[in-house]
């Protein structure tokens, strides 16, 4: 559970309950006018009266809470889950273990085929699936053999076991598109029929929109499956801020929801547009123009990147610095080698030493690790690397996790309660198998495995 969401468990004082309806009536009564502060006051009577708690991320509860964060735990290759302090609280017994993600619900892997089980280590699906996404909202993707279906938190098929893939297309419009004998269709969360034609191949796209690719032409439908930008184009990408990038032979333009082309096909390439605007290359340089195509920074730089915490990655001339939304260049191109901003630091490096500088170019963590390109902060840890192992450091620059493991994958970050490494062989040789070898850990360092 991240930090500063809060928990509803039930107290343990006697009485409890019968006080809070006491206390209710007092503040409601006093207060009704006022509900934010309503609202601020009934919260901290049900933290002193133990039923509200915060957490953080390192799976600690306050005192006033009994609720628990479920790690998973390898013993040498078995999985359970135990808790920060690594008591056991599901015995290691299985294969493969995912996170608990809605309704405390889990995948775990058993003799081969995945199934689902919840806080108390009773199954909750059957165990006879080849594959089984973790549950977004009370439903998930999973397969038998080669075929896709979507199961709900019971096990029951919502969507049956006939497609060759089946994807998600998140929360903001809850769609299902699904392939079969090499053709895409669009389904609603229960699985109905959207779609009015079969489509070649398909993008999922964050803001209720799909792009669909039919006829060798992309174009986009919205959520009853209708064509809100016919399929005109050679390539579309997702909307940011209101435009979507479309190509034209080899020429890049930005196109409105509307269908409407704003900015007609005529750079090399793009970026999609952000607030500060959106990087187009003409040539081999790159500038920066906002949404009426005026030009805010001039073609100059041979390499870019999205803005982050309001500075960009920019190259010119081998060369690694920082430019604001002006087109300022912020931190001066001194660096080989830079990473984006990312809680307010950036890993540089100048040969093959790296460190991490703030927004203001002052060095704050010393030059002394190698280019790792999983380097960037999330929750305050950022993997490091030295001597071709991988540990995690805070943002004073203290080891959390000692330097002495394998990566799981390039851009490895520590997620909101867990981040993932693998043990290495004796001799320090690289490992593949997370099942067999790998691990997860907390904010605080604990590592959750026994050889």
């Amino acid at each position: 559970m991240q930090a500063g969401i809060m928990v509803v468990g039930r107290g343990r004082r006697r009485g409890g309950k019968c006080v809070l309806y006491i206390i209710f009536n007092i503040i409601s009564k006093a207060f009704y006018r006022k509900p934010t502060l309503f609202l601020i006051v009934f919260s901290c009577c049900l933290t002193n009266c133990g039923i509200l708690s915060v957490k953080d991320g390192s799976g600690k509860t306050s005192k006033t809470s009994n609720e628990l964060i479920y790690f998973p735990y390898r013993k040498i290759d078995k999985w359970g889950f135990c808790d920060s302090n690594k008591n056991v609280l599901i015995k290691p017994i299985y294969d493969e273990v995912g996170v608990f993600a809605y309704k405390n619900i889990a995948v775990v892997k058993s003799r081969g085929k995945y199934g689902c089980i919840n806080k108390a280590g009773d199954s909750v699906t059957s165990f006879i699936y080849s594959s089984c996404e973790s549950f977004f909202e009370e439903k998930t993707i999973a397969s038998v053999d080669e075929n896709y279906g979507v199961i709900n938190s019971h096990g029951g098929i919502v969507i049956p076991f006939i497609y060759n893939e089946i994807r998600w297309s998140g929360k903001r419009n809850n769609l299902f598109c699904v392939k079969k004998d090499n053709k895409w269709i669009v389904l609603d969360y229960n699985g109905n029929l959207i779609s009015k034609l079969n489509y070649d191949e398909i993008q999922l796209f964050r803001d209720g929109f799909v792009g669909v690719k039919y006829e060798s032409r992309w174009g986009v439908i919205n959520s009853n499956g209708d064509f809100v930008i016919k399929p005109h184009y050679e390539m579309i990408r997702p909307f940011h801020m209101g435009m979507a990038v479309i190509s034209e032979g080899k020429n890049w333009g930005f196109i409105n929801g509307a269908g409407t082309i704003k900015i007609q096909p005529q750079f090399s390439e793009v970026q999609s547009f952000q607030l500060e605007g959106a990087w187009v290359r003409k040539g081999k340089k790159w500038g920066l123009i906002d949404s009426n195509y005026n030009l805010i920074i001039d073609y100059k730089y041979d390499q870019i990147r999205y803005f982050k915490e309001g500075k960009a990655f920019v190259e010119k001339e081998g060369k690694c610095g920082y430019v604001n939304r002006k087109g300022d260049e912020v931190i001066s191109f001194i660096y080989d080698y830079a990473e984006d901003f990312s809680e307010g630091l950036a890993e540089v490096c100048i040969g093959k030493e790296c460190g991490y500088i703030d927004t203001a170019s002052k060095i704050v963590i010393a030059f002394q690790y190698e280019k790792n390109y999983g380097g960037e902060f999330h929750k305050g840890l950022a993997e490091v690397k030295q001597n071709e192992l991988y540990g995690f450091i805070d943002k004073n620059g203290k080891v959390v996790v000692p330097i002495k493991f394998n990566t799981v994958a390039d851009y490895n970050h520590f997620d909101s309660i867990t981040g993932e490494l693998i043990v290495p062989a004796e001799k320090g040789s690289k490992r593949s198998s997370f099942d067999r070898y790998g691990f997860y850990f907390n904010k605080s360092g604990t590592l959750f495995y026994d050889e």
